[in-house]
Parts: C-alpha cells; structure tokens; sequence
C-alpha cells in the first residue's frame, strides 16, 4: 500500500480530483483529528474539508494520513499497519 501510495503522489497531478466511492468525510475528519493531537507538528486540515464532497489529490494528500504516514510515524519504513489497525478500530 506505502509503494502504491508513493506512486500516485510522483506520478498524478496534484490537481486531479479524487472521487470516493463512499462518504466517509465526517468518521475521517475525526479520525484525522485525533492522528493530529498525537503530532509533534500538528497540520491544519484542508479549509472546507467536511463539505467537500471530492479533493484534489494535493488536498488528500495534506488531510489523508495514509499518504503522510512516513511523516506522522516519525521516519518508519512500515508504519501502515499500525494506521490501518487504528483507523480499523476507531469510534466516531
């Protein structure tokens, strides 16, 4: 997944929309949320993320914590798994 991710980030353009095929805006906001208490440099979420019914692949990659997992694990080479898991078990 890490590989995958690293792909669409060096090869589409960042003004490509992305398109979901659910909403889960508001449980990923939250989720997000509390990814970002946890952060040593807390971000700040896209303007408008929880009205947006699609991004552009340079505002996923901002608010998706997937696409920014080496960053948030601090550097770890296989941290995804320990999101997934998180964002698996989390509680909106």
């Amino acid at each position: 997944m890490l590989e995958a991710l690293q792909k669409i980030k060096e090869r589409v353009d960042e003004n490509t929309l992305v398109l979901y095929g659910h909403d889960y805006r508001k449980t990923n906001v939250a989720f997000q949320k509390t990814i970002n208490e946890n952060l040593l440099t807390p971000y700040k979420l896209p303007e408008g993320i929880e009205e947006k019914m699609c991004l552009t692949l340079k505002e996923e990659i901002e608010y998706n914590p997937f696409f920014r997992i080496i960053e948030i694990s601090g550097g770890d080479s296989h941290p995804i798994t320990e999101l997934r898991k998180a964002k698996d078990n989390f509680k909106y």
